[in-house]
């Protein structure tokens, strides 16, 4: 049989200018001395997060070769006894990295003991003022104050670059003026020379009354020929710097009302609770951070970017596993649009937990309709595929339609070439092939974007999802 569809490749990025300078009140941008030596210190101990080909670049070469006599050190050994037994990983090494002073003095800046309220949990004082004697330490033998100093070119054009990249739109502005809960704070994007494709919306709260601390870290994955860091405007990075600002708006709204949260925030936990765990979203209360972080950068974007950007930022949540983030986005939409000045979000929790149940039982019951795949090569996730020729098998869990289907993605995230090759097992497994590009970062979308050629011989199509891959350096 001949099949008669076509790979829809839905181009998603859409560029935005540069602003050719910052007006006031733009965000600034700064490399971080504290970031960057906890990532660096994270990725010789071997926190695959840390170490993914996005993250790799000359400078990280270079900071790789300072560390490599000193991988004996304890403080390695202390960074993986804290992995194994407390879950340090991904954000708790950067909220770790601003509270506390440039390395290598690493001195507390607010009493870990107290148990500060941005500090994350994972963090326990004694283990963690154990693992800081050992990393100063290691930043005196290392040299760190001295390779900071050389590496000074770099950080001013990471700075300059993100800078740039995000001035076009005031975010901080409408956040305050909508969201109404952090005015008065203090807002820097740390450009994450070594973070790769992750970001992480970290900061300080003092408990002596002192300006807050917004520090949201964006990675940085492209790197020019002249091995200086390069971040490019467009909506997508908008989006993203977005999310991470958010958390410190969204955050403690979900804190101070848990229970009444609760309920509207297990369901939806429940019901892609493999997928969130697989995204570092281990219960229901990350999850809600999540949630209502995703939903209010949809409203931001449609406000600050337009129609066309909150869309494919809700659409795109949803592929990830948060299917009911658009419906609670529509319902933001008004109550975001007229908030009164200093109102903070906390007024519209009656309306979050309204919505989100509502959502839950929609999903629940359509879920036992819907078709779902279940397996995946390369497994969404994998961080070692080699490069080349590649075979892209997509498993479901019944017989599909086999005349229609839907790949989407952007031109730069999806393998080149990528064509069907046969259909299996009745329906069940759908091969393609293509081909990937060595230390690259690919993302093939299953349904979405308006597109559900995946679907039953009943017509009930499957739910938009991603499958995320890397591929191995050279």
């Amino acid at each position: 049989m001949i099949l008669r569809c076509a790979v829809v490749l839905a181009i998603m990025v859409i560029l935005s200018a540069l602003r050719p300078a910052a007006a006031d009140g733009a965000l600034r941008a700064v490399v971080d001395p504290r970031v960057d030596f906890l990532a660096a210190v994270a990725r010789n101990a071997g926190f695959e997060e840390y170490r993914s080909p996005q993250a790799a670049s000359p400078y990280a070469g270079r900071v790789d070769a300072l560390l490599k006599p000193h991988l004996a050190h304890p403080a390695f050994d202390r960074m993986r006894a804290m992995r194994k037994d407390r879950g340090l990983s991904y954000d708790a090494v950067m909220s770790l990295a601003v509270h506390v002073t440039d390395p290598p003095g690493l001195a507390e800046r607010v009493d870990f003991a107290a148990s500060p309220a941005r500090l994350d949990r994972r963090l326990v004082p004694d283990e963690t003022r154990a693992l800081l004697v050992q990393l100063r330490d290691l930043a005196t033998v290392c040299g760190w104050a001295a390779f900071w100093t050389r590496e000074r070119p770099v950080h001013d054009a990471g700075a300059a670059q993100l800078a740039a990249a995000v001035g076009k739109h005031d975010l901080v502005a409408w956040y305050e003026r909508a969201l109404g809960v952090r005015p008065g704070a203090d807002y820097v994007l740390v450009a994450g020379l070594l973070t790769g494709e992750n970001n992480f919306g970290v900061g300080v709260d003092f408990p002596d009354g002192r300006t807050p601390e917004i520090r949201p870290v964006i990675g940085c994955g492209a790197w020019d020929a002249q091995g200086m860091p390069v971040y490019t405007a467009t909506d997508g990075l908008t989006g993203l710097v977005a999310h991470e600002l958010c958390h410190s708006f969204a955050n403690p709204v979900v804190d101070r009302n848990l229970e009444a949260l609760r309920p509207a925030g297990e369901r939806p936990f429940a019901i892609s609770a493999d997928r969130m765990r697989a995204q570092a979203y281990g219960d229901w209360k990350t999850t809600m951070y999540e949630t209502l972080v995703r939903a209010c950068t949809v409203r931001c974007l449609a406000e600050q970017v337009g129609d066309e950007a909150a869309a494919m930022r809700a659409q795109n949540d949803a592929a990830r596993g948060f299917l009911w983030v658009p419906a609670l986005a529509d319902a933001l939409a008004r109550p975001l649009h007229d908030h009164p000045a200093g109102q903070t979000l906390d007024t519209l929790v009656p309306t979050i937990a309204e919505t989100l149940g509502r959502e839950a039982t929609r999903i629940e019951q359509e879920d036992a309709k819907r078709p779902k795949l279940t397996e995946t090569v390369p497994a969404d996730g994998a961080r070692d595929v080699a490069p080349g020729p590649i075979e892209l098998v997509l498993r479901f869990d019944r017989p599909m339609r086999t005349d229609s289907y839907s790949v989407t993605g952007s031109k730069d995230n999806v393998p080149a070439g990528l064509k069907l090759k046969e259909v299996r097992d009745d329906g069940r497994t759908f091969v393609f092939t293509g081909t990937v590009e060595a230390g690259r970062a690919y993302v093939v979308g299953i349904n979405g974007g308006g597109r559900s050629g995946f679907r039953t011989a009943e017509g009930v199509a499957a739910l938009p999802v991603q499958v995320r891959f890397t591929t191995r350096a050279k």
